[in-house]
């Protein structure tokens, strides 16, 4: 597969490009749904995890491994499966409560802009010309 990576590169530029010049309002919509911000933080959390979960296996295991292609799949499966399950795990129990904990102690300022209406704080250069 020579182009798989110009081809790959290609994609993502058609998901980037309409996206940069505001347009794809569909496209933005899916992505910054709650469950796509949901599930980028669980994979985030898979991509930490699995390591640690196949050397875990590797260096516990009793046997020898014999490779062939459904094996192949069949691990794969398997690490994917314990990695999302340790990663959601993880995030309910360590990542929520850092976050609720972080916003206890790093509030976030707003800044709001304050709308002045001609009521509240009336303009003193018109009553001077008015009075004139």
């Amino acid at each position: 597969m020579i182009l798989s990576r110009p081809l790959f590169v290609f994609g993502l530029f058609l998901v980037i490009y309409p996206l940069m010049l505001g347009k794809g309002r569909n496209l933005y919509g899916f992505l910054a749904a709650k469950p796509m911000a949901a599930l980028g933080k669980l994979t985030y959390n898979v991509y930490m995890v699995h390591i640690l979960l196949m050397l875990m296996e590797i260096y516990t295991v009793k046997y020898y491994l014999y490779f062939s292609n459904i094996n192949a799949f069949l691990m794969t499966v398997h690490y994917y499966i314990y990695a999302l399950v340790a990663a959601l795990v993880l995030s309910l129990l360590i990542e929520c409560p850092m976050l609720k904990l972080e916003k206890l102690i790093i509030p976030v300022k707003r800044q709001y802009k304050q709308i002045e209406t001609a009521e509240a704080k009336p303009d003193p250069e018109k009553k001077e010309s008015e009075a004139n």
